[in-house]
């Protein structure tokens, strides 16, 4: 049986950037247990599933399954995870993939699955809610959902289901799945200690062996990958024109967008903190860098990087600025800074508020409380399941938290008490952050979009167009004649936050004397104006 709220009324996380029907809909719709069961044929199964997973080459084991009473004769299985793997129940997180020996083989389109198992999360949802509000939020991040796992017939215990970020994931968001991809590797020796070799975005030199154990290449005989990210790591550490190279290069809004949900979420097992779990997608065309959220089982605060007050986390945190330079040199740049935090704060305003995380949440620990129950492998008990729901707990050393590498808290954050707190001190570093940031030149930032009449008016043959941009995004101004047949584009490129001015001759276009219109468009705001060629 599985339990199923198909939708909730007042909290519909749905992803603006995925339409109906696509891989994995049905599966990750609303809030659902599925249940899936293993079998394997071996004997000693547990003992193969942990010697593949010791040498580190992701070796499936094959298996029969049944989900939701559907069977898949064959499927590959294996465990993974680095932190989580250490459940000291025994609990190890899995992937399964359905095509590993039956090509085409799917589960509602989905040619895999992961098995997150919940670690040191008494409340089992600190990454089903994160990825909601990714969902809600237009960020590129996977689905999930839930699954109570049997192994040949035993309840394993119960688990968060997530969505592969693999092609069909790409095809689904970008409508192309032809580009490069990375991910971030996961910065663990063999023995489980963390590893200075991350995925930091530094520079180490002009040559692709240099990066090639610092970033997965997640695509099969590409030839351009590793260039194209070499280019990219040597425009952003050695030129001096850092804004131009990001809104060049990087899709900064989606960034922007993903960076926010990890500091609002206090979510640092990622680039900001830890400088992992993430990856980064080249897209076909504009060649431009698209982030994709992933693994955020630790938000809410529950990896500290030795941060002591996660609740009051900055919105413009990096763990090291030399180490972060991606991240940094956003910050670093008034303009692009300012055009992130406008980002953060519609987040923040719009989709990080009590009346619909408290209301999800409640929905969450309805459909799943039986099964935290009935999980005797969980990690914490039933009463801390229920209390950290609202509260903060506390468990002595070797308890059960602990923080996760680098953290060492025995403090969980609740999540309503975290959430409430976040939105308190949030409202009040907005205020200060945002108000009064200036441009490169010391100019405050334009509050909104605007154009300007063109001076002179009349004209012949120049005349100077000055308009301003509130928000980071992409504009265009053109001039037409009397028409509407247009004469010239002058702007159609990616512009930062702040005021710009444009020339536009008449000297080389053999324009007659006459009115003319010029149009801006930015960030959905259009504005015509006239103008007269006198000669």
């Amino acid at each position: 049986m599985k339990a199923y709220i198909k939708a909730l009324s007042v909290f519909l996380f749905a992803a603006t950037f995925i339409q109906a029907q696509n891989a994995g809909d049905s599966v990750f719709a609303g809030i659902q247990v599925h249940t899936i069961k293993l079998y394997f044929n071996q004997t000693n199964y547990w003992d193969s599933l942990t010697y593949y997973y010791g040498l580190g080459t992701e070796q499936l084991m094959e298996a029969s399954a049944t989900i939701d009473s559907v069977s898949f004769p064959s499927v590959g299985v294996r465990l993974k995870g680095n932190s989580s793997y250490s459940h000291p129940n025994n609990k190890k997180p899995f992937k399964i993939d359905f095509d590993e020996y039956i090509s085409d083989q799917r589960w509602n389109g989905l040619k895999g699955v992961h098995l997150n198992n919940c670690w040191n999360d008494p409340t089992f949802m600190r990454e089903k809610t994160d990825l909601d509000f990714c969902q809600q939020a237009g960020i590129a991040a996977p689905r999930a959902n839930y699954a109570a796992l049997y192994l040949n017939d035993s309840l394993w215990g119960l688990y968060s289901l997530v969505e592969p970020v693999d092609k069909i994931f790409l095809k689904t968001h970008y409508g192309n799945k032809n580009g490069d991809m990375f991910k971030a590797v996961d910065a663990f020796t063999a023995g489980g200690n963390t590893n200075t070799v991350i995925s930091d975005f530094r520079y180490y030199g002009a040559t692709e062996s240099s990066y090639s154990t610092r970033y997965d290449l997640k695509t099969d005989g590409s030839t351009t990958a590793w260039p194209s990210l070499v280019s990219f790591l040597t425009a952003l550490n050695n030129n001096s024109s850092v804004d131009t190279v990001l809104t060049g290069r990087v899709n900064l809004n989606a960034f922007y967008k993903a960076l926010s949900n990890d500091i609002i979420f206090s979510s640092l097992d990622s680039y900001a903190g830890s400088g992992r779990n993430f990856y980064f997608y080249f897209m076909p065309g504009s060649g431009k860098i698209e982030w994709i959220v992933w693994d955020v089982g630790m938000s809410y605060g529950n990896y500290s990087t030795g941060q002591t007050a996660m609740t009051s986390l900055s919105p413009v945190y990096v763990s090291s600025a030399t180490e972060r330079p991606l991240v940094n040199k956003i910050y670093s740049v008034p303009a692009l800074k300012q055009a992130y935090l406008k980002t953060f704060d519609t987040l923040f305003t719009n989709y990080f508020t009590t009346a619909r995380l408290f209301q999800h949440i409640d929905s969450i620990a309805n459909v799943i409380r039986p099964y935290v129950s009935a999980d005797t492998k969980k990690m914490f008990t039933l009463q801390q399941f229920e209390t950290n729901i609202t509260n903060d707990i506390t468990v002595s050393s070797g308890g059960g938290t602990g923080g996760g590498p680098g953290g060492g808290n025995n403090t969980t954050l609740g999540l309503k008490s975290f959430i409430t707190s976040r939105i308190s001190n949030l409202k009040t570093q907005l205020a200060q952050l945002i108000t009064g940031v200036t441009d490169n030149g010391g100019n405050t930032l334009p509050s909104s979009f605007s154009l300007a009449q063109n001076y002179p008016n009349p004209f012949n043959p120049e005349t100077v167009i000055n308009y301003s941009i509130s928000k980071s995004g992409f504009v265009t101004l053109r001039v037409y004649d009397a028409l509407g047949k247009e004469v010239t584009t002058l702007v159609n490129e990616y512009k930062a936050a702040g005021s710009y001015n444009s020339v536009f001759s008449s000297a080389k276009l053999n324009l007659s004397s006459g009115i003319y219109y010029y149009k801006l468009i930015a960030n959905g705001f259009m504005q015509v104006k006239k103008m007269i060629l006198l000669k």
